[in-house]
């Protein structure tokens, strides 16, 4: 009876001393040795979820713990420091349903300097006890003997925080049996009071972070591959991917999406400037923003937004082979000590100027957070921007008709002149006038009733045919009394 009394009592004092929260990190496979801390790569480890059927929610605050301690010590990666990492997770959720997507949990690692985020679910968590007497001094505290089946499981996602992807996903199960002592958590003095109960439970837990640290040991050139590319590097897409870039040629792409924050215009849009950056990095061609500049407050722009033929004719008129032309909105999601989340939605159409034709249509939302709700509000739209840019570089590069030409479109319309109060002579002079601009194609005319009708083919939108007339033609006066998409009618004097 002594023996056993002994025994079990060098059991206890082995569980008072592990405390939740250490593990063997000897049993770590591959560590890495003398690289000095700012030289590692830098992780954000935001607390685990607690998904399992049973359990207790304190569990996911330890494990975390657990694991970025043994991200430390197995002397490959750096870990941001655990209060504000909580803060900013805990402020980012705000206005998003409780929820955190990959993407939007990467603006956090941004804010934190962090290079990736490790996400987890904690979905098993149990202890199946069995057998069990107690006597003497472990009966005073409610402990006994028995075997015991512990149970954890988890999924651990890393999060690139530059583009939001998940670049390694894994799923851990561990399960260990013990015999020793169960209950007497006042004996045991475990961080976690009720947690768990058991050296088995203990042992799966730590054999569950020893495996989640040993894979991203061994899966490290994965982190150095995607590190390497930093900053962005310039790509461009290749025929095999875009057949829409062959001969190293590439539609014009022009990008007009005016974007509003609570009712407040905002210069320099995000979205339409993210669209922008992915289409110039893939190898297309695209309008310089600034030569818009001057117009972002005419009628003429506006139009544009809601109108596919005036954006149709805005995209001419700077020389554009594609307009991707639309609309942007964010607004304050909510905020939470000096930390704003905000929310925004890009949406858009893209049209070929050769036809007319909407090439596609889409919208996205997305999310943003910072300290300064302006800066969220533009986080927000650009990471919105970000995933409409994919979506249109797709369907362009896709398109079959943009491919065939290789991209070296010919922009053309047709458009429509009525001259009113004119002769017969007057009209005639029109007419000879048109036809000595090469610009101009399959002119016809007719003449009935003092007016002479013309209908043509040009690369000039109607604006720029009404302007090329009033300045050029001297044969007699003229005035424009009318002027819309197809159509300019003139009045002789």
């Amino acid at each position: 009876m002594k023996n056993l009394l002994f025994t079990l009592l060098a059991v206890s004092c082995i569980q008072i001393t592990s405390v939740f929260g250490q593990i063997d990190i000897e049993k770590v496979e591959g560590r890495c040795h003398g690289i000095a801390h700012d030289q590692r790569l830098l992780f954000g480890v935001s607390e685990f979820k607690f998904a399992a059927a049973s359990g207790s929610h304190q569990v996911g605050s330890g494990l975390t713990d657990m694991l970025s301690n043994a991200l430390v010590e197995c002397g490959c990666f750096s870990v941001v420091e655990r209060s504000r990492m909580d803060d900013l997770m805990d402020e980012l959720s705000l206005g998003m349903d409780g929820t955190v997507s990959s993407k939007s949990a990467a603006q956090v690692g941004n804010l934190l300097g962090a290079q990736y985020l490790v996400m987890g679910t904690i979905t098993e968590f149990a202890e199946n006890e069995s057998g069990g007497g107690a006597i003497g001094l472990l009966k005073k505290v409610g402990a006994g003997v028995g075997l015991t089946q512990a149970h954890v499981g988890l999924i651990i996602k890393v999060v690139e925080v530059e583009t939001g992807q998940v670049i390694l996903s894994k799923s851990i199960d561990k399960k260990v049996k013990k015999l020793g002592l169960i209950g007497g958590q006042g004996m045991l003095g475990l961080a976690l009071a009720g947690a768990y109960k058991s050296k088995a439970m203990e042992d799966a837990i730590e054999e569950a972070i020893i495996e989640t640290v040993s894979y991203f040991v061994a899966e490290k050139g994965i982190f150095n591959r995607a590190d390497s590319g930093k900053p962005n590097a310039v790509r461009s897409e290749t025929e095999s991917t875009c057949p829409a870039l062959l001969d190293g040629s590439s539609p014009t792409i022009m990008v007009v999406i005016p974007e509003v924050h609570i009712a407040r215009r905002i210069p320099d849009p995000a979205g339409e400037t993210e669209i922008i950056r992915k289409f110039a990095e893939k190898g297309f061609r695209v309008v310089d923003p600034t030569q818009i500049e001057s117009i972002r407050s005419a009628e003429e722009f506006s139009k544009s937004i809601g109108d596919p033929a005036y954006a149709r004719n805005l995209g001419l008129r700077f020389g554009a082979d594609i307009i991707i032309t639309g609309e942007a909105f964010s607004q304050l999601a909510g905020n939470k000590g000096n930390m704003f989340s905000c929310r925004a939605r890009v949406e858009a159409r893209a049209i070929d100027t050769k036809t007319g034709r909407i090439i596609a249509a889409d919208g996205k939302h997305a999310a943003g957070a910072d300290i300064a709700e302006f800066v969220a509000a533009k986080s927000a739209l650009r990471n919105a921007g970000s995933e409409l840019a994919d979506y249109f570089l797709a369907k362009i590069c896709e398109d079959a008709t943009l491919a065939s030409t290789g991209g070296n479109t010919v922009s053309s319309i047709t458009l429509e002149i009525l001259l009113q109060n004119a002769n017969f002579m007057q009209v005639s002079e029109l007419e000879k006038f048109l036809q000595k601009d090469e610009s101009f194609s399959n002119i016809s005319k007719t003449f009935q009733n003092n007016a002479g009708r013309f209908n043509l083919t040009g690369n000039k939108t109607s604006d720029q045919l009404a302007e090329f007339i009033m300045s050029t033609f001297q044969n007699f006066q003229l005035e424009i009394t009318a002027l819309d998409n197809s159509k300019v009618i003139l009045v002789a004097l």
